[in-house]
């Protein structure tokens, strides 16, 4: 009944050619916005199966390049480096 243990792919930025395998082991994919500027990653998401695909939902660091930089709600000055991340 229901599903046996799994693993959550946090994030997940591996290779299309590996999403079948990880699926079989039962695990769970997540993706940042990194999806609508990697072609890599939006690749991915495509391959996974509908059932094991789960909300990203703590990526605010991982922004796409159109909503990089500008002010936090706290009015600091916020900048994202190449790989995405948010510099404060």
């Amino acid at each position: 009944r229901g599903h046996g243990p799994g693993l959550v792919l946090h994030s997940y930025c591996g290779s299309v050619d590996m999403v079948q395998a990880f699926a079989k082991l039962n695990c769970y994919f997540s993706f940042s916005a990194s999806i609508i500027h990697i072609p890599k990653h939006a690749a991915a998401l495509r391959a996974v199966p509908e059932d094991r695909l789960l909300l990203e939902t703590d990526a605010p660091d991982q922004l796409p390049r159109s909503l990089r930089g500008g002010v936090s709600p706290q009015g600091e000055e916020v900048h994202a480096d190449e790989d995405g991340l948010l510099n404060v």
